[in-house]
């Protein structure tokens, strides 16, 4: 009994040890699911380099440190980017960290967009609410009752200040003025403006967030936030009120509602291309209908290339056209029509049907299809009677030479 008794003793000492010492490690450790950590600063458009100088201020507010290693940060409208903290990254408690541009590769747009802190299950920890038309220099900063508003202060790794020496920027949206779309295309990227044109090509068509209207003076990419379109016909007349942006170089008006495009009740026009020298593709036309003619160059697939004595413009077949994909030879007489559009510093055309490629030297009104040379396949055709007489013959020459 003696024995038993001092081994019953010496377990629950043991016992309460563990118990003790788990209780300590514990209290000595992170718990960033019971942390309280906010989005609290961002600065979209800051004075200078916007690729660079970006930033984003995290807020620790409980009493313990927190380790944010497999959490990440996402911008949530327009092209986004996740971030994915893969070191260990701490805050202490009540502590500040910033995250630069650099660092994230978050690029923040400067018409719309917001930020999301997510853990690393992807449940949302906290987020911005959006904003919208960033002044330069100003940041969007949350205030303690969690609300959010612009202010000139911009305090990295500190409190945000709010007080009447430091006035809040509020952003007001002047209702624009109907511009034609050459005069909207010179302003810069945030401002509202107010377009019409001509519908040239459908939402789906190059891209599913966007479609191309044109007037007298210029084109412009329409891009929806939400992928709602109405029913649209090419030639239509609409009305669209949005923002001014930029995408790969790309001048763009972003729309976020339905209610942005307004058909305008007028008679469906039809739409022609503008004949245009291969040189002449350029950022004047960027966003037009166009066509140009000229030689087959470096022929690859869904790409190749049309060129002059003067120039080269670069073709891309896109799927959403359905266009069937070209066969074609270097030397090959073309005339290729469809939107002009820049990614990055090159210029391209987007045939956007399939009448908008014509290989000439072919007669062809179309495209010619995938598949085997014609031109071979005839040959074989048309040799192999010859080359089955010439057997015939030459075996039967034999036979009466042996004879």
């Amino acid at each position: 009994m003696r024995l038993k008794a001092k081994f019953v003793l010496l377990f629950s000492i043991l016992f309460l040890t563990f118990l003790i010492f788990s209780k300590c490690s514990a209290e000595e450790l992170p718990v960033p699911e019971d942390s309280i950590v906010h989005v609290n600063e961002i600065v979209a458009n800051p004075v200078g380099n916007d690729s660079d100088a970006e930033w984003i201020e995290l807020y620790n507010g409980s009493d313990e440190a927190v380790d944010l290693q497999g959490w990440s940060l996402v911008d949530t409208l327009g092209s986004t980017h996740q971030y994915y903290f893969n070191d260990s990254a701490l805050i202490e408690a009540h502590g500040f960290l910033v995250v630069n541009s650099k660092t994230s590769g978050i690029t923040l747009n400067n018409d719309q967009d917001s930020i999301r802190l997510l853990k690393p299950d992807d449940t949302v920890a906290s987020e911005s609410e959006i904003y919208t038309n960033a002044r330069e220099g100003v940041s969007w900063s949350r205030k303690d009752d969690g609300s959010w508003a612009w202010t000139t202060t911009l305090t990295p790794s500190a409190s945000n200040i709010f007080d009447p020496e430091t006035p809040i920027v509020v952003i007001e949206k002047d209702e624009p003025i109907l511009l034609t779309i050459a005069e909207a295309r010179t302003r810069q990227d945030g401002e509202s403006v107010w377009i019409k044109g001509k519908v040239t090509v459908f939402p789906g068509t190059l891209g599913a967030q966007y479609f191309y209207i044109e007037d007298e003076t210029a084109g412009m990419q329409i891009y929806s936030y939400s992928k709602e379109f109405p029913l649209l016909e090419i030639g239509q007349t609409v009305e669209i009120k949005g923002v001014l942006s930029g995408a790969n170089s790309d001048r763009r008006v972003k729309i976020s509602q339905l209610s942005d495009i307004v058909i305008v009740t007028v008679p469906i026009v039809s739409i022609e291309p503008k004949p245009l020298e291969i040189i002449e593709v350029n950022e004047k036309v960027e966003g037009q209908y166009v066509t140009v003619s000229g030689e087959v160059s470096r022929p690859s697939g869904d790409t190749f290339y049309v060129k002059n004595d003067q120039a080269e413009v670069k073709i891309v077949v896109k799927s959403g056209a359905n266009i069937d994909k070209p066969r074609l030879k270097t030397g090959q007489s073309i005339t290729v029509s469809g939107v002009v559009s820049q990614y990055q510093d090159e210029y391209r055309i987007l045939p956007t049907r399939q009448e908008d490629v014509r290989v000439v030297s072919l007669g062809q009104a179309e495209l010619p299809k995938t598949g085997p040379d014609d031109s071979i396949l005839f040959s074989i055709i048309i040799s192999a009677p010859i080359w089955t007489l010439y057997l015939i013959v030459s075996k039967r020459q034999k036979i009466l030479l042996r004879a």
